[in-house]
């Protein structure tokens, strides 16, 4: 009965081989991922100042995804490197989330850094440790996890 309902509203009906994929690991687009980079390679430099202009553009471009402009605007607001290294990792979680969840994933690194509090993963670009919660006291200091592992 649900069935045919939902066929008369041209809804799309989930097979069991199709599951049902919810909205939070939806595809992040290119955009929000350069963004993202830009604020972490700022925060590797220890530029509050970068990093807090690069998170508006990333708030501002989330379009309708108010979870997505929080995190970054979390950032954009940070009063100090410290706290915006804390609302950086904030953000890390929402996307190394949903990019673990999306397929298909774009080609990126997962990192840990064990001496931070906090959630401490990030991802980038390009190979090689530039760790954004420490900046240039330890940017060397992580070692790289897959996906899966940094979206628990």
């Amino acid at each position: 009965m649900i069935l045919v309902f939902l066929t008369l509203l041209h809804l799309p009906v989930a097979s069991a081989a199709e599951p049902v994929v919810p909205v939070a690991s939806a595809a992040v687009a290119p955009d929000i991922i350069s963004r993202y980079e830009a604020i972490r390679v700022a925060l590797v430099a220890d530029d509050v100042t970068a990093a807090r202009a690069n998170a508006g553009e990333l708030a501002a471009a989330s379009g309708n995804d108010s979870s997505l402009a929080s995190a970054a605007g979390a950032v954009e607001g940070a009063a100090d490197l410290p706290a915006a290294r804390s609302a950086f990792g904030e953000l890390s979680r929402l996307l190394v989330t949903r990019i673990a969840a999306g397929n298909p994933r774009p080609k990126l690194f997962a990192y840990h850094s064990p001496m931070f509090l906090g959630y401490a993963w990030w991802i980038q670009s390009k190979a090689g440790i530039a760790n954004p919660y420490m900046g240039q006291a330890m940017p060397d200091c992580g070692e790289e996890m897959s996906l899966k592992a940094a979206a628990k």
